[in-house]
């Protein structure tokens, strides 16, 4: 979970935030659907500590508990929720760490060295060196459209952001005109 060879916090350091709010809400709420999701998460993780290749062989991240984390999804929007002041801005700042490093990860390519530190040793190595796609010949949209590597990532940019935008005007509160 924190280690930098796959660790879920050290990737995309939001769920750790995700995790504590969940696990809070989960209890306070006495929220069963809650609870039951908690239980998987940790089901999925007691599984992948107990498979022979724990770490996740060539996998960026960890990928055995992928299913699971959607649930810390109600801990990380009620983080925007919290009255506490800090919270919200420092939930924001990590949810942005996390897609940006999950994006660089998935530009680089997900089949990484078994060893190592999975940032500082395959993706920001691989960035600098603007090597993206995978090693066994993938590749990313922007690389097929001819685009330069650096160029590449204008696709995923320009689709992240259109959704951003649209989940943003998805949350605003809508005004009824009564007459």
């Amino acid at each position: 979970t924190f280690g930098v060879r796959r660790g879920l916090f050290y990737l995309a350091p939001v769920m750790l935030v995700g995790v504590v709010r969940a696990a809070r809400a989960a209890w306070r709420r006495r929220d069963a659907n809650l609870q039951l999701g908690l239980a998987v998460l940790v089901t999925l993780l007691l599984l992948n500590a107990g498979y022979y290749m724990w770490w996740g062989g060539a996998a960026t991240g960890p990928r055995h508990l992928i299913p699971g984390l959607t649930f810390l999804a109600v801990g990380i929007a009620s983080a925007f929720r919290s009255r506490h002041r800090w919270l919200p801005p420092l939930t924001g700042g990590l949810a942005v760490v996390s897609v940006l490093l999950c994006t660089a990860s998935a530009l680089v390519g997900l089949e990484a060295p078994e060893h190592g530190d999975i940032l500082r040793q395959w993706v920001f190595r691989r960035l600098r060196e603007a090597s993206f796609g995978l090693p066994s010949g993938g590749s990313t949209l922007g690389l097929k459209l001819g685009l330069s590597p650096a160029l590449s990532v204008l696709p995923l940019a320009i689709w992240m952001a259109g959704g951003f935008f649209y989940l943003l005007g998805q949350t605003r509160p809508r005004h009824r005109h009564t007459e």
